[in-house]
């Protein structure tokens, strides 16, 4: 996460952002797109390797039966539901699914229901999940380009202005955004 903090925050960070936007536009702006696709799909390679590696040690045997079409798609899921474009999306997504995967698995196995039904609830769980966040929330649990502090505003329905900002650093400028440059009452 810090590695990729890091990356998100730079220049090329930025250049790869405009890449996301439009490829066009960013070749325009000077973004050495050749370069950064490159780049990309190297570092990507790398944490893919890093992940798997973790992996392997942790499981202690791998084979190709071991990643089945079912994983794929849950990253997928993990991902959408978090939110794509996000740095804390991924990590939102893959606990709450993860979380609540576990909690219809535990619900399936207690007695009196059916031996089959922790897997159909795992597989239903991905597929309900993946209709309902896109219906309900497109951009998924962490919309990109927020922090949590906008987050939290906009849920409260505030809006946050230039004035704002002078408000927080002085108390008493709240007053003065009264209509035609009165001065508030007490």
């Amino acid at each position: 996460m810090i590695v990729t903090w890091n990356i998100v925050r730079s220049r090329p960070g930025r250049g790869l952002r405009a890449l996301a936007t439009s490829e066009m536009a960013g070749a325009s702006s000077g973004v050495p797109v050749g370069w950064y696709k490159l780049a990309v799909f190297s570092l990507s390679a790398t944490f893919a390797g890093l992940a798997g590696g973790i992996f392997a040690f942790f499981i202690g045997y791998i084979a190709p039966g071991s990643f089945g079409v079912l994983l794929s798609f849950q990253f997928v899921v993990r991902a959408v539901v978090g939110g794509l474009g996000t740095l804390w999306g991924p990590l939102v997504g893959a606990t709450s699914v993860t979380l609540l995967v576990q909690w219809l698995n535990a619900l399936g196995s207690r007695p009196g229901m059916p031996a089959y039904a922790p897997q159909v609830f795992s597989y239903a769980v991905y597929a309900l999940l993946l209709v309902l966040v896109m219906l309900f929330l497109p951009r998924g649990l962490v919309p990109a380009g927020t922090d949590l502090s906008q987050l939290s505003a906009r849920r409260l329905g505030w809006k946050r202005t230039e004035d704002d900002a002078t408000a927080i650093a002085d108390p008493h400028a709240l007053g003065s955004r009264s209509p035609a440059g009165s001065s508030p009452q007490g």
